[in-house]
């Protein structure tokens, strides 16, 4: 018969083998919940791009190994507080940027991004916001012309096709081309205006001889400014023709009956007939314009 073995703890060491016991119990634990923390970086370096009806966001990820998703929030109305406030626009584990579209101009929007490690914990949030802003200029005018005559110069042009087009203006110089919104000086600036439509201006009382540089600008309706479009030209002299001949006038009941012949000339075109009741008419500009015709037959 053999002889069974027993050991006997001695009454001090049944306490410090328990006490072994839990020791190492607790250690595991330890370990376990060392183990499973996640160091889940914020994201950095936020950038807020805003362009017309649009934000770019754009951020710095860190440490990547430990992310298992990045998010990104945004609200119209108030900064973002937690990572579960306001509305989810986008996630990725690798995400970085984000371009949020169809915004309203002039608006503030807040933006907060975060990243979530394997383990399901959320890193701080990084926050922002902007306002998205039309900083792109409408398109330049076309089909730009400047006509000399006499004395003055007439200046026609098809405004931009541009939805937000809605100011154009014209500048002057006698000494240098215009380049600048600010070259020269203002001689047409009107607003209002209709994209896609045709435009004139008749720059008048001009010295002959005398090159005029002119620079036409756009402008939509947030002010922005397009690149100008030049044209020159020289205004011609006036040229006389003959008088009018065999002038004769007739009294009649509160009328009067004028009657004349007309120059026989080629380039003969339009008589103008301006009368006063208070001083003798001497010039084109005294009096008050009573008959003006063009189109005339020389010598009639």
């Amino acid at each position: 018969m053999k002889n069974k073995k027993s050991t006997q703890l001695l009454p001090w060491a049944t306490p410090l083998l328990m006490g072994l016991i839990l020791l190492s119990t607790g250690c595991a634990k330890l370990a376990t919940i060392l183990n499973s923390e996640t160091d889940v970086s914020a994201p950095t370096q936020l950038s807020l791009k805003p362009g017309d009806k649009q934000i770019i966001v754009s951020w710095k990820n860190n440490n990547t190994e430990n992310i298992d998703m990045v998010y990104i929030r945004f609200s119209d109305s108030n900064p973002i507080t937690n990572t579960s406030s306001d509305t989810l626009i986008a996630s990725g584990n690798t995400l970085s940027s984000y371009t949020h579209t169809a915004l309203s101009n002039g608006t503030r929007y807040y933006y907060g991004v975060f990243a979530q490690g394997h383990d399901g914990q959320f890193s701080d949030l990084l926050r922002g916001s902007g306002i998205p802003t039309d900083n792109t200029a409408p398109g330049t005018v076309s089909n730009v012309s400047a006509t000399a005559t006499p004395e003055q110069v007439q200046l026609q042009w098809t405004n931009p096709v541009s939805d937000d087009f809605n100011r154009t203006m014209v500048r002057f110089s006698t000494n240098n081309v215009i380049t600048t919104p600010t070259d020269g000086d203002v001689i047409y600036d009107e607003s209002g205006l209709t994209p896609n439509t045709e435009s004139s201006y008749i720059h008048s009382e001009l010295l002959t001889n005398q090159l005029y540089y002119y620079g036409i600008f756009s402008f939509d309706i947030n002010n922005n400014i397009s690149s100008v479009m030049t044209a020159s030209a020289t205004p011609l002299e006036l040229q006389w023709i003959s008088i009018v001949e065999s002038v004769s006038i007739r009294t009649g009941n509160k009328t009067l009956r004028i009657n004349w012949t007309n120059p026989d000339e080629p380039t003969f075109d339009r008589v103008v007939i301006r009368g006063s009741n208070t001083n003798n008419v001497s010039n084109s500009d005294d009096g008050d314009a009573i008959y003006d015709e063009s189109n005339l037959t020389p010598g009639e």
